[in-house]
């Protein structure tokens, strides 16, 4: 499974094979990692951010696209589909899983390096995570990071400047996917008032 969000992502890549490769019309189709049950992509400035998310491996890469090459390979535990630019460029957001975090990169020059870490709640080690997010979207105005727990049956609003979590609001069971809309209305999932833009919630039962 692929999910693409973000900024650059050049026409056409918006077609995926049934193996989790991205196959734009006229590209030959390379693996990047190996094969996994859920992946996810997004793009900024000819250079995708992609997360491995299989059992043999886990963390981030950072693919060009127009040589179609493995730039970068960070090791990440628990990496699980969700990953999202900040709006300035300055960030990659990728989803923590089973750690119940959001690891944050830094971005520059095309390099990605681990910054920190934001806890969505406290995980015990060696326990199993209660909040599992999944995928991610940063508010237009680049304030706040949205993320589906898939676990916790929540959408839980980060403030970036401070890095806690301020609002959660439920969902249906496992969501996986949250997109920001294209209007400036203040919405959230059912229809409650809120301050940040219109969110489309997009929950996937298992």
């Amino acid at each position: 499974m692929w999910a693409y969000a973000g900024h650059g992502l050049p026409t056409g890549c918006h077609h995926f094979s049934a193996h989790g490769v991205a196959a734009r019309p006229g590209w030959r189709r390379r693996r990047s990692g190996q094969p996994a049950p859920g992946h996810g992509t997004c793009a900024w400035r000819r250079k995708a951010a992609v997360v491995l998310s299989g059992w043999r491996e886990q963390g981030l890469q950072i693919v060009d696209l127009k040589s179609r090459h493995v730039l970068q390979t960070l090791k990440q535990e628990a990496a699980f589909i969700g990953v999202a630019f900040s709006r300035d460029g300055r960030e990659i957001y990728v989803s923590g899983g089973n750690d119940d975090s959001v690891f944050c990169y830094s971005w520059k020059d095309g390099v990605a390096a681990f910054d920190r870490k934001i806890a969505l709640a406290e995980h015990q080690p060696r326990k199993p995570g209660t909040r599992y997010p999944a995928g991610l979207a940063v508010s237009r105005k680049g304030d706040y990071l949205y993320v589906a727990e898939n676990l916790g049956d929540s959408l839980a609003v980060v403030d970036l400047a401070t890095s806690h979590v301020v609002a959660r609001f439920p969902t249906d069971h496992y969501p996986y996917a949250v997109e920001v809309a294209s209007n400036d209305e203040s919405t959230c999932p059912h229809g409650q008032p809120t301050r940040s833009p219109s969110l489309k919630r997009e929950p996937m039962g298992r």
